[in-house]
């Protein structure tokens, strides 16, 4: 099994949360995490709940490569 390398955060530009609340979902590529993000805010239904977005690379991350 391969875990998945990019972490999609995203939330409310006045209500951001800390810990783990924004995680929304991880990705294989960091192309399909941003494709993803898009679409999560130009969604209409969810456009209330999302206006930032950040892409994390989870291996750097975990590794703290810079």
């Amino acid at each position: 099994m391969t875990l998945k390398r990019y972490l999609l955060t995203a939330g409310p530009r006045y209500y951001p949360s800390s810990g783990d609340r924004n995680w929304i979902k991880v990705f294989e590529t960091e192309e399909e995490a941003e494709t993803f993000a898009r679409k999560l805010l130009k969604d209409e239904e969810k456009s209330y709940f999302y206006d930032w977005y950040e892409v994390i690379d989870l291996h750097k991350w975990i590794y703290d490569e810079n």
